[in-house]
């Protein structure tokens, strides 16, 4: 996708083209795409992180639950 395709034309704003066929405008900074993309990568792991520090949360409760009702019975 470059501005020399004839299905694109030079909008006034930066980085963007408009494609002539169905008037969408499209971004063309590679870099921004790619740091966006990253970042969201980033949340998502983050994201997974925290969802493996709750359930590990809930599996000690759990487990200490247990141990003091086994403490208790004895």
């Amino acid at each position: 996708m470059s501005i020399s395709d004839p299905r694109y034309v030079k909008t006034d704003a930066e980085n963007f083209i408009r494609d002539r066929k169905t008037a969408a405008v499209l971004n063309t900074d590679r870099d921004s795409l790619l740091v966006y993309k990253k970042e969201r990568e980033r949340i998502l792991r983050a994201d997974s992180i925290v969802e493996d520090v709750n359930s590990l949360k809930k599996e000690f409760s759990e487990i200490k639950d247990l141990l003091i009702q086994l403490v208790n019975k004895q």
